[in-house]
């Protein structure tokens, strides 16, 4: 039975990465904004491997960070598989949203500064659905030496 303080920290929990999703994507558009027309780029326009790079960069800050603050408002000791899912599960939605409008206006001639946004939002909720399960795997393999060595589970 889920009781609704717990429910509730396990909302708060799927919310933390979903804020790190916005934190990695805002933190994106404000370094693309302001390396667009440095004269490093001899090409004038932002390519899309410093997205890439800046999404990584602070995708690797943020989201293993939401998954650890996660972990500690639900109280989850040692991680299943299931936590993956339900502190991912607002990612996930987003992932299915951003790909149906992305998807099918690919390629055709309305490609614009929104469509650009929304592909990097879907990378983005894509890297951090990645890391929340490398982060919790990495939890669960530490928890599990703790338990087995006769320490404290967290």
């Amino acid at each position: 039975m889920v009781f609704p303080g717990k429910l509730f920290r396990a909302i708060l929990g799927a919310a933390m990465l979903l804020l790190a999703l916005c934190i990695a994507a805002g933190g994106t558009v404000a370094y693309l904004i302001a390396k667009e027309g440095h004269p490093a780029h001899s090409w004038r326009a932002v390519g899309d491997l410093d997205a890439l790079g800046a999404l990584a960069v602070l995708g690797a800050a943020c989201f293993p960070l939401a998954t650890v603050v996660a972990c500690r408002l639900e109280g989850t000791g040692v991680p299943r598989l299931r936590d993956h899912f339900r502190q991912s599960a607002l990612l996930y939605v987003a992932v299915a949203i951003f790909l149906s409008i992305v998807w099918p206006t690919r390629g055709t001639d309305g490609e614009s500064l929104g469509f650009a946004v929304l592909a990097m939002m879907t990378a983005g909720a894509i890297v951090g659905i990645a890391l929340n399960a490398m982060t919790l795997g990495s939890r669960r393999a530490v928890g599990l030496r703790r338990v087995r060595s006769g320490g404290a589970e967290e």
